[in-house]
This record gives structure tokens, sequence and C-alpha cells, in this order.
């Protein structure tokens, strides 16, 4: 594991993310990991951009609450935390899509998608011990060639998409969907790392080893 950055403060992630863990993880970070028990569903004729920022925002703040609200045994420290969250959505031709409810969900998600552009909204927010909330978003559009419906169909089958956006998983299997990508992978795959690095460096949050 590699060790580039260290904490300057405590980190909470405000995620169950299994990839935005490792990011963080591979990152040498040191932080607790606390799933916000939220759903947030996007208003009538919200822009997508503004949504995905809003779910940060509002996952962050929950997060925020639930530990105050706890008996944690390190709650004081977590209260001087850093609390970072994220979102990940797919818009397509308008509308914005989310993670499948079912394999036949899964299937139909792809069969839009396939042969289109799509693009990959990926947001986070850091909101700071003193209430200070940073923002930010980042766009990646990813093109998927036109695959055969039974191809489809054994992916959407085999469940490894069910729980991320646009119902497939860009870094492992579900890469054969994607002939172009314009953008960053990180962006695709959980989150803008780039982006949230730089504001961590940014904010004094972490510092680098050297």
């Amino acid at each position: 594991m590699l060790t580039l950055l260290k904490n300057n403060m405590p980190i909470v992630l405000a995620s169950g993310s299994l990839r935005r863990r490792d990011f963080l993880n591979n990152l040498g970070l040191k932080f607790k990991a606390i799933a916000p028990r939220t759903e947030v569903l996007p208003n009538i004729n919200e822009e997508a951009t503004s949504y995905s920022i809003r779910c940060c925002t509002e996952k962050a703040n929950y997060v925020s609450e639930d530990i105050q609200r706890s008996n944690l045994s390190n709650k004081e420290e977590l209260l001087q935390a850093a609390i970072i969250s994220a979102d990940t959505l797919i818009h397509y031709n308008g509308e914005i899509i989310g993670k499948p409810t079912s394999a036949e969900d899964n299937y139909n998600i792809l069969c839009k998608l396939a042969g289109n552009t799509h693009e990959v909204i990926s947001s986070f927010a850091i909101l700071l011990p003193n209430k200070q909330l940073i923002t930010n978003c980042d766009i990646t559009k990813v093109t998927f060639w036109d695959c055969p419906k039974e191809l489809l169909r054994a992916y959407a089958n085999s469940s490894e998409g069910m729980d991320k956006a646009g119902g497939y998983a860009i870094q492992l299997g579900g890469a054969f969907l994607s002939s172009k990508i314009e953008g960053s992978i990180t962006t695709v795959i959980a989150m803008p790392l780039s982006k949230l690095v730089k504001s961590l460096l940014k904010h004094n949050i972490v510092k680098t080893v050297v």
C-alpha cells in the first residue's frame, strides 16, 4: 500500500462504497467510514450536477448529525473530523440514472446506454468542523459500443453492476462495455480523486509525506 498523504485532522468518509474506501486507503490516509442512512431524491426539473452536489451535502450533514447524536467512544475526535461524502450518477438524454433496482432494470439501463454516449457526474463534499462546506463536481463522458442484447442480459444477470450508478463497473467486468472515455476514470469508478486530493491539500486537511 502506498503512503503518499498524512492526516492533518481526523477524517470521516460518509459512504459505504468500497471503491471510495480503497481510494483513500491507497493514498495512505486514516479515516472512519460511516454510511449515511438517508436517500436523497431529485427535485422536479433539478439539474443533474446540482442534484449530485446536493446529495453530497445532505449525506455529509446527515453523518455530522449522526455523530453528534451518537455514543461512540471516539465521539470527541470525530466531532473534529473533516467529513467527506461523494455521489455518482449517470446523465443521459436529459434523464438522471442511478443504481438499478433489479436485474431487469439493470438490463434496461444498459440497453438504453448501448451505442450511445452518456455523462458520469461525480461530486464530493467536505464538511469541516467549523461547518465550512467545500464542494466540487466532475463530468466524464463514456461511450458504449452497440453490444448484443444477449451480452447485456448476461452482464445484468451477473449482478456486478447492481450497486453502481448506471448498472456497470468499468473497473471490473463491465470494462468491455466502453469504447471511449473522455475525462477522469476515477470519476466513473467512484469520485473525482484528483479534485478531491487538491481540495484536501488546499484546505490543510492532509499533507504530503515529504
